[in-house]
Order: structure tokens, then sequence, then C-alpha cells
């Protein structure tokens, strides 16, 4: 969170400052309308995850908070990517929840001490590619990913010109029943809930598309040693699962071929 990333002959170098001041925004729209409160909340939230951050320059997050009651606040809070994860989210809400309930309380916050920083984690890393492994693991993700995946061909009915950028989530609820039996599913595939969603959703790209080379990038936490686990920043991979599905291929079948061989070591995930 106190680090900036400079331009430095074409290479991106890593400065660290010892501290900074950032301002917190504050409005107050408790006396709007339920109807007002919803749309400037909107607003807000729109124009925070719009930010364009210079990551030379800090701070590289933004927030604001805002009252719409006495006893209520929201606060939004925008962040670079680039040293933060979804992982991270947890992190920085538990300590948030801390420091909280200790001013409540006056008392003083018990955070975790941290034996290792960020930095120490990248001479880790940076020693490890150097051990001749960098070429093992560019062979490893080469020969799985030969021949190369054609893009998947999914007719829609919206252009293909629109900004990439510009994504959205859909977010919908599965009834507790369904969930309960997907979970009984699984259990009798001798998979997680994960696999056999994921499975599913080979086989509906692969009706829609008729391609049956199907690969999906999932995220990978890559947090594997527990010293990097109270670390706030980016750590996260994505992981390609490739699937090459057979005509009448069962579903038991297509959810064995979800991950890397379990004799492959989790390490090889494509290093960030």
């Amino acid at each position: 969170m106190r680090t900036v990333f400079l331009n430095h002959e074409g290479t991106p170098l890593q400065h660290i400052l010892e501290d900074f001041n950032f301002d917190l925004p504050f409005s107050d729209i408790s006396g709007d309308s339920s109807k007002m409160q919803a749309v400037r909340l909107e607003e807000i939230r729109l124009k925070l995850g719009r930010t364009i951050f210079n990551t030379g320059q800090l701070p590289l997050f933004k927030l604001e908070l805002v009252k719409t009651e006495p006893h209520k606040h929201y606060l939004f809070l925008s962040i670079l990517h680039i040293i933060f994860d979804g992982w991270s989210m947890g992190i920085l809400l538990n300590e948030i929840k801390e420091i909280y309930s200790a001013i409540c309380s006056n008392s003083k916050p018990r955070l975790a001490e941290l034996k290792i920083q960020n930095i120490d984690f990248a001479n880790w890393q940076r020693e490890y590619f150097n051990k001749n492994l960098k070429q093992s693991q560019f062979e490893y993700w080469d020969n799985k990913m030969t021949p190369r995946p054609l893009p998947l061909n999914l007719v829609t009915n919206r252009l293909k010109n629109i900004d990439p950028s510009n994504g959205l989530r859909y977010w919908w609820h599965i009834p507790a029943e369904t969930s309960k039996k997907l979970n009984q599913f699984s259990k009798q595939m001798n998979s997680s809930l994960f696999v056999s969603l994921l499975s599913i959703f080979k086989i509906l790209i692969n009706k829609y598309s008729g391609q049956n080379d199907v690969v999906i990038g999932t995220p990978y936490a890559n947090r594997s040693r527990h010293e990097i686990e109270p670390l706030i920043g980016y750590y996260t991979n994505m992981l390609p699962l490739r699937t090459r599905l057979r005509k009448n291929i069962s579903y038991r079948e297509t959810g064995k071929h979800q991950y890397p061989d379990k004799t492959d070591n989790v390490i090889k995930s494509p290093a960030s």
C-alpha cells in the first residue's frame, strides 16, 4: 500500500515509501430520500470504479465515506489491482474491523506481526527462477498448451467491437435445495462444487460453440506459503484449465480433466 512503480529505462521499478498521507472524502446524504440516496451511492461507486491511477504516485487507492443515516455509513474503496487481490480484501476488512473495535473500546488494536514483507517474497521468487527453473516452467505450460487452442466461436447478438475493459458481473441466486443437491452430487463424484460447476459450464460452452477444445482461466490465490497468507498484495495467478471434450463424453470424465495431473506440482502455475 506504500509502494509506487516507476519507469526506469523501460523497466518497472518498485519503490517503497516510509509513509504518506491521503484524503478521505466524506458526504452526508442522510437528509435525502432513499431513492436519491440510491442514485448518489451508485454515482460514487461508478466514479471510484473508473479511477485512473498513476502508478508512480501514491496513493494507489481511493476512499470515500458516505453517511446515509445517523448510525449508518458506506465506505467505498477503489484499489489499483497491481497492489491488491481478492485474498487481500479479507485481510484489509479484518484489520479495519479490529482497529474500529479497538477505537470504540479505547484499547490497542491486536494486529498480527508480519514475519516478512512483499519484497521478501519478490526476492525469493527471483532467486527461485534463477535456479534454471524458469525454462522448465515455460516448457511445462508450452506442452500443456500445444497445440494452441482456438478462440471460442460463440454466436452472440451483440456488437464485437465493444470496449473489452468495460466488463460486468452477472449475479444470480441458486435455490437452497438445488445447492444442496449440487453439493451432494459433487461428493458422489469425489469432486468439489467448483469442479462440478466448471464441468457443467464447459459442456455448455461445447454445446453452443461446437468446439471440443475448451480452455478457461481461473484465479489461483498463489499463497502456498503460510508466511505470505497475512500479506496485502497481488499474488494471484491465472491458471488455464484445458479440457478436450469427446463426443458423448460423460460428466464424470469431464470433471477428471479440470486440473493438471495430480502428480504435477501446483507451483507450476504461471508465475507472476
